[in-house]
């Protein structure tokens, strides 16, 4: 079997000839990946030239050439082939000549340099393993000239994880890139994906996002389902007079009842408490629409939404009132035609449990005017609004020298809250006629309020004051007028 050579530049063929290879398996497969390897395709994995020979293709890459192009160009010819980088000089980009990319035992993409054996999956799994140990929900990778830090957000605070070499790094990159089926050769766009992981008694699915930077690809990793057991209105701390008030309030099998926060304040978390506290009542129809499915629960029909298939909240939410819910668990209200859509449902007998980014309560409110919901249908099918924040708690260990707070001296979180019964649970939801008219009965109505909670959380020493300024800002004049207690500082 005689073969050629092929060039990027001119798309000609030289007259270099290559020897016959020995392996009939590998031979077959070589010859049948030559012909996929077209000139488009050449140009857009940086190949300058390749050669066939018995041990796997051999491919000298253009001076422009990423890290990804080797990983991209293999994956591309099917995964059967072992890939050389031969031939020029080291690249300053980071492709390493000597490098062989193949497949090992366990079918898995490895990368093997002259100077040291790196599979890239025992990497990754070593770097997701110890974040997820020590309870992270997102991982951050975040390159720079030399290096690449790592660094992982745990109880909603993100701290400096470790250091990775660039070499290492560019591995990392593409398996994490071909685990969530992104396009490796493409570090110009932001792109985003999922994956799967089970391992070591772990099942996440986890949400990959990339975004292009000066010196590469900035990687967020997104855990989804960290904590998937059930978790009840008190676990997640929950005042005894709030879980009462926000069951009496959901007594009512039609309307809308909003929970808003920050992003990471456990909004939805809330709202899957919510709706297993009504699935434990003997509720049945159970749908949702999220973005994406956070937790799976096998007594609820759950959907992600789709917008790159016209499958929006909006969309998904006229389909769904189709499907005859008697709750629906709607990820987001972020859009004027979901709020009328959500409120028309409530009209028409539906539960509604939905989010709303927004500030405070009175900022829900205000979300939905500027959505086009009437003042009318607001005041009558809103049932309650939940405002919530998540804070840090101390560490069991009573000391700053602990394992597992990393000497932080704080581990886990509680709940900051305030709630409001809108006036279609009190009965005068027909009474509020304009905006003015339903701000000032907000302001006459709400309950406690999250600085209540503050309180009492820093007089039974569960927190310090720095971790609440941390998450609510300064707050000190706030907290001197609410009270004519001295503001404990410690």
């Amino acid at each position: 079997m005689r073969t050629s050579v092929k060039h990027a530049h001119n798309h000609t063929y030289s007259d270099d000839a290559l020897h016959a290879f020995t392996g009939k398996s590998l031979r077959k497969n070589i010859t049948q990946n030559t012909h996929r390897l077209t000139p488009a395709l050449m140009k857009r994995f940086h190949v300058r030239i390749f050669q066939e020979k018995s041990d796997g293709m051999h491919v000298q890459f253009n001076e422009d050439a990423s890290p990804e192009a080797i990983f991209g160009l293999y994956a591309h010819l099917g995964g059967k082939v072992p890939l050389h980088v031969g031939g020029g000089r080291q690249q300053s980009s980071g492709v390493t000549l000597g490098t062989t990319v193949c497949m090992d035992q366990n079918n898995t993409v490895c990368a093997f340099t002259p100077q040291a054996l790196e599979a890239i999956p025992g990497n990754f799994d070593d770097v997701l393993l110890l974040a997820i140990h020590r309870g992270a929900t997102d991982l951050h990778f975040n390159p720079y000239e030399t290096e690449t830090t790592v660094s992982s957000r745990i109880d909603g605070v993100v701290s400096d994880l470790g250091i990775l070499p660039g070499d290492i790094w560019a591995s990392l990159r593409v398996q994490m890139k071909m685990r969530a089926h992104l396009d490796i050769a493409e570090t110009r766009r932001p792109q985003s994906g999922c994956f799967s992981y089970h391992k070591e008694g772990v099942f996440l699915d986890i949400r990959v996002s990339t975004h292009p930077c000066i010196h590469g690809e900035r990687i967020v990793l997104r855990f989804l389902g960290m904590d998937a057991r059930e978790k009840s209105l008190s676990d997640l701390g929950f005042s005894d007079s709030r879980i009462h008030a926000i069951r009496m309030t959901l007594k009512k099998s039609q309307g809308v009842f909003l929970v808003t926060g920050p992003t990471g304040s456990g909004k939805t978390t809330t709202l899957y408490s919510l709706v297993h506290m009504l699935y434990a009542r003997g509720v049945r129809s159970i749908m949702t629409l999220e973005d994406p499915v956070e937790y799976r629960r096998s007594y609820m029909v759950q959907s992600n939404i789709n917008p790159a298939l016209d499958f929006s909240y909006a969309q998904g939410l006229r389909s769904l009132l189709r499907q005859d819910p008697e709750v629906i668990l709607l990820g987001e209200i972020r859009d004027e035609e979901t709020a009328r859509m959500a409120y028309r449902a409530a009209m028409t007998g539906t539960l509604i449990l939905a989010t709303v980014h927004a500030g405070n309560i009175q900022g829900v409110i205000a979300r939905l005017i500027d959505f086009g919901v009437g003042v009318g249908d607001i005041a009558s099918q809103t049932m309650g609004v939940l405002n919530q924040r998540l804070i840090r708690t101390r560490c069991v260990c009573g000391h700053k020298t602990c394992v597992v707070c990393a000497e932080g001296g704080l581990r886990g979180r509680t709940v900051l809250d305030e709630y409001v019964r809108m006036p279609s649970y009190c009965g005068n939801g027909h009474t509020l006629e304009t905006r003015h008219d339903l701000m000032r009965w907000l302001a006459e109505s709400q309950e406690e309020s999250i600085l209540s909670r503050v309180w009492d959380l820093l007089r039974d020493g569960r927190t310090t004051f720095a971790e609440i300024e941390r998450a609510l800002g300064p707050v000190t004049t706030l907290l001197q007028e609410s009270s004519h207690e001295a503001v404990p500082w410690h």
